[in-house]
């Protein structure tokens, strides 16, 4: 077991600070893809069909999450170890 000193309170104050700040990222930017990945940005009207804007949206919110969880569980393990 590793005696708890300040280097240690420090080093995980900064690993749970950079953690809790890469989550509200993530959390913000699947809430702006949520509102704006149905509507095409008025520059790219007629480049760009609006049902594969919605498939892309929907990969973009999926890939999110799913790097966030294994972010987080790469965290946990890390911490563990």
């Amino acid at each position: 077991m590793i005696p708890f000193n300040m280097f240690l309170a420090g080093y995980l104050a900064l690993f749970l600070f950079s953690t809790v700040a890469q989550v509200a990222v993530d959390l913000i930017q699947s809430a702006h893809l949520k509102r704006h990945a149905k509507e095409v940005p008025p520059e790219f009207e007629g480049l760009i069909e609006p049902e594969k804007l919605i498939r892309i949206g929907r990969y973009s919110i999926e890939n999110l999450w799913l790097d966030l969880i294994g972010g987080l569980t790469g965290k946990a393990v890390l911490l563990y170890l």
